[in-house]
């Protein structure tokens, strides 16, 4: 492949642009394409400072009883709004003789505004000192912001009104990612003879797995994956399941899908969060869409040169989840032998959530879009059958095929 240093002089790159008008227009536009230089969405790290100057300042600004929630909700409030802040700062500066500077812009007006509306009245007060008497308090705490800003070196310009450097860029937060462990959710054995036993980890240090979690559509890597045991009767507790010996055959080992699960295995190296396992699954019944379909759309919206998903871990997604939607709606514990391969999961839970065809949650439903209105029997003698209505012909394909669904004299077509 040909690469293209952008250090080269005008002459060269206008040789090498002649050299290849020659070729098919396919291939010129690749070419046209390879020379647009990469945009990537700058950002800076999160601001440095020492966690002794930042308190010294909350409490010589703020109430001394100010809360741990509202100093974060103000700290991320300027940091997720650098743009408000660059605008501020901008406006509070007199570069042309025309401009006029303000200290109360309109743009802190709107970000003080904002916050007004989402805190009570007791936590507003706390944002005051005793000893702050400006009638309006809205620009009294615009300026408070607008120092607090200063002091995270979240302005272009300085208390000088010395412009720094470019406009301040968005934050990155990745400093302040939270470590996330996959662990049981339940802290004490629920087996009836040990509840509520204490768990105790098992998994030694050096032999903890670590696995990419999926939250939503953020992609964390290195999640250390633990697994808890009862001392008393040896059930294995997961994050997404119960793992325990048959009490009709103790050589078999059993698993329970937990309904509650914060997070779901979704392949050998891959856990999931529910929104994800939600998504795909809803995104399967509301556009019909297939496994692969799912597969491309996720990876080319949210995937990265690192971590991309498989069809098969979209199905085993799907799979965890329809399960314990089911049986959550159902109140019914499902159970099957351990370590079966995800096809005759598919069956068996059919087999003891379908019942044998009739699903529970559609019972006594009735819509618009369903092709009968509900009735509770079927009488074949009765006198008022509506005998203009046709009966509705369902092919049941093994999997979900993407594609519009076509009427032809009631029959319904999937292509």
């Amino acid at each position: 492949m040909i690469s293209l240093n952008f250090d080269y002089s005008f002459e060269i790159i206008l040789v090498y642009l002649l050299s290849i008008t020659h070729l098919p227009f396919v291939i010129q536009l690749v070419f046209w394409m390879a020379l647009i230089p990469p945009v990537y969405a700058s950002q800076r790290d999160f601001p440095q400072i020492s966690f002794q100057s930042f308190s010294l300042f909350i409490s010589s600004t703020f109430h001394h009883d100010i809360s741990l929630a509202t100093v974060l909700l103000l700290l991320f409030s300027l940091t997720e709004n650098t743009d408000l802040l660059n605008l501020h700062s901008r406006q509070r500066q007199q570069i042309y003789p025309t401009e006029k500077v303000l200290k109360h812009t309109g743009w802190m007006s709107a970000l003080v505004n904002a916050l007004s509306n989402q805190i009570d009245e007791e936590t507003i007060s706390r944002l005051f000192l005793t000893s702050d008497h400006e009638i309006d308090r809205d620009k009294l705490l615009g300026g408070k912001l607008h120092d607090m800003a200063q002091k995270l070196k979240l302005l272009p310009y300085t208390k000088s009104n010395q412009f720094k450097s470019n406009r301040v860029e968005p934050i990155s937060n990745e400093r302040i990612k939270p470590v996330h462990i996959l662990c049981p959710k339940t802290f004490t054995c629920t087996t009836a003879t040990c509840n509520p036993r204490s768990l105790i980890q098992i998994t030694r240090d050096r032999d903890i797995p670590h696995t990419k979690l999926i939250i939503g559509t953020t992609i964390h890597d290195n999640v250390p994956v633990l697994t808890g045991k009862c001392p008393i009767c040896n059930t294995r507790y997961a994050a997404d399941r119960e793992r325990f010996i048959d009490p009709n055959d103790n050589t078999t080992w059993k698993r329970l899908y937990t309904n509650n699960a914060r997070y779901l295995k979704a392949g050998q190296n891959l856990w999931v969060d529910r929104s994800f396992s939600k998504a795909v699954m809803n995104g399967m019944f509301s556009f019909h869409a297939s496994s692969q379909a799912y597969t491309q759309f996720w990876n080319n919206s949210y995937g990265s040169n690192s971590t991309t998903i498989t069809s098969r871990q979209v199905w085993q997604a799907f799979t965890q989840e329809s399960i314990r939607t089911i049986a959550n709606e159902s109140s019914h514990s499902f159970e099957l032998i351990d370590n079966l391969p995800i096809s005759e999961v598919t069956g068996k839970a059919y087999d003891i959530l379908g019942h044998k065809g009739t699903i529970n949650a559609a019972t006594h439903h009735s819509c618009s879009e369903c092709s009968h209105a509900y009735k509770q029997t079927m009488n074949p003698t009765a006198n008022d059958m509506n005998i203009d209505a046709a009966d509705v012909k369902m092919v049941v394909l093994d999997g979900i095929v993407m594609g519009p669904t076509v009427s032809l004299n009631n029959n319904f077509l999937v292509f």
